[in-house]
């Protein structure tokens, strides 16, 4: 009996990390917004296929849901501003 009371508090332990992290990523998500493939290709002026060459290159983050792809925000907008050249003074 002694077992099965370690193996239930170990597998609470496990749960409860799962949710602490689950709440983590979900406060991350909401600092960080999705943004669908139609706004995606509007902000970096690029097609579909270009747009599927970022991501396979590492350039942007993508995520599938569903059907669907998103994009990180901070990605978009970190691959905006690599191709801003500084201002000249």
């Amino acid at each position: 009996m002694n077992s099965l009371n370690r193996i239930e508090s170990l597998l609470q332990k496990l749960l409860d990390e799962w949710k602490l992290q689950r709440e983590e990523a979900k406060k991350a998500a909401a600092r960080d917004p999705l943004l669908d493939t139609q706004t995606t290709m509007f902000m970096l002026r690029v097609g579909e296929r270009t747009l599927y060459n970022y991501v396979s290159r590492g350039k942007l983050v993508c995520e599938k849901r569903g059907m669907a792809n998103f994009y990180r925000e901070s990605s978009v907008l970190a691959l905006l501003n690599k191709g801003k050249k500084p201002p000249v003074v």
